[in-house]
């Protein structure tokens, strides 16, 4: 199967409403280069930039989001809308999206399997926490934990932002012998962990078959993690499970309606782990767990990204 890469020059303030946008779109699959990783790619990988060359890339500026979209025949129609909306992204006043430059390429499976290999490398998260990718070889010392991904095509390296924070959330709330509800699963790194840190049962829920499959598939990167159970799920409709752990590293735009939706799925006094909220987005993610009677019991930051720790009081 063909596909193709759309690629989108923003910013940090950016990422979120451009991640979300391809997403509407169908994307099925995305991924984030932050200025770090662009730095990487030039030095390490000049080749990598021919693909680059026409967004006019600034490292200590720019965030390259990236989409793959099957090249069939609703990829017009999901470009056209990309594009006006990009149009529309231009004139809000209150946030800097950046270049917003667009490039289309032609990207097959076999490149596309290769693209994280390039700039994807063994990752210390914490002192405690490594990520390494599966066709790494990494010998590890008694204290670490160690998850091995192969992303595939969903969001979630352990490498972003967002992801760190969740990490160092988790890390600050478990105490083991937890049941653990992941929303969004993603590549299922946050499921995964939450089991090395000591949890009994978790949970993996995502609404992209595709990001279930490629969990599926870490897990058994990981043989040593059991009782973990991954299924597709629009957050947590439906879900019957009670849980003293709930984690969502997501939009902002989606951390909104599941707070309400926890209420039914956490035990009293179980804990609201949520991250991926960019900085303008914090204050009404806030106030939303303060109106269902969350306590705020930790924030986190990196850049421009948070994490918030929430306890159930209701």
């Amino acid at each position: 199967m063909n596909w193709k890469k759309v690629s989108i020059v923003t910013t940090n303030d950016g990422v979120e409403a451009v991640s979300n946008l391809l997403i509407e779109n169908n994307a099925k699959g995305t991924e984030i280069i932050n200025p770090k990783d662009l730095q990487n790619l030039q030095t390490e990988f000049p080749s990598e930039l021919l693909i680059l060359d026409d967004l006019d890339i600034n490292p200590s500026d720019d965030v390259i989001v990236s989409a793959y979209f099957t090249d069939d025949e609703k990829l017009n129609l999901n470009i056209d809308n990309i594009k006006h909306k990009l149009l529309e992204f231009r004139s809000i006043p209150e946030i800097d999206f950046g270049k917003l430059k667009l490039s289309i390429n032609d990207i097959n499976d076999c490149d596309w399997q290769n693209e994280w290999k390039k700039y994807y490398h063994v990752t210390r998260i914490t002192h405690d926490i490594t990520i390494v990718p599966s066709w790494e070889k990494y010998s590890s010392n008694k204290e670490e934990k160690v998850i091995r991904l192969d992303p595939g095509m969903s969001f979630g390296t352990g490498t972003h932002p967002t992801t760190k924070l969740m990490i160092q959330a988790l890390e600050m709330t478990m105490r083991g012998n937890e049941t653990v509800i992941d929303v969004g699963t993603g590549s299922g790194v946050l499921a995964i962990l939450a089991r090395l840190l000591g949890a009994k049962q978790v949970y993996g829920y995502d609404i992209d078959q595709i990001a279930i499959d490629a969990s599926k598939d870490n897990l058994k990167l990981n043989p040593q993690v059991d009782n973990v159970v991954l299924k597709k799920n629009n957050l947590l409709n439906d879900v019957n499970v009670k849980a003293d752990i709930i984690i969502g590293n997501l939009l902002a735009e989606i951390i909104l309606p599941l707070i309400p939706q926890t209420l039914n799925n956490l035990s009293k006094n179980g804990f609201l782990l949520l991250s991926g909220i960019i900085k303008d987005k914090f204050d009404v993610v806030k106030q939303c767990l303060v109106d269902h009677q969350f306590k705020i019991v930790e924030i986190l930051n990196l850049g421009e990204w948070f994490g918030i720790i929430a306890k159930n009081n209701s």
